[in-house]
């Protein structure tokens, strides 16, 4: 199925090549900033770290006798 729109028809080859490398290029730059993102929210929310059994468990005044 070809197109009938004159700019369309126009395009050389190398123009087509360009914009899909440019498309390429944009998707690219923006799968490794997503990778980079996660990779950091991975790293700064390690669940190794020990937690109290009741952390959201709120405390009692401690007054002294």
């Amino acid at each position: 199925m070809t197109s009938s729109h004159p700019a369309i028809l126009n395009r050389s080859r190398a123009d087509v090549v360009r914009s899909a490398a440019s498309v390429g290029a944009a998707l690219g730059f923006i799968a490794l900033a997503l990778g980079i993102h996660v990779a950091i929210a991975r790293a700064d929310n390690s669940g190794d770290e020990p937690r109290p059994a009741n952390a959201n468990v709120q405390r009692a005044a401690q007054n002294p006798p």
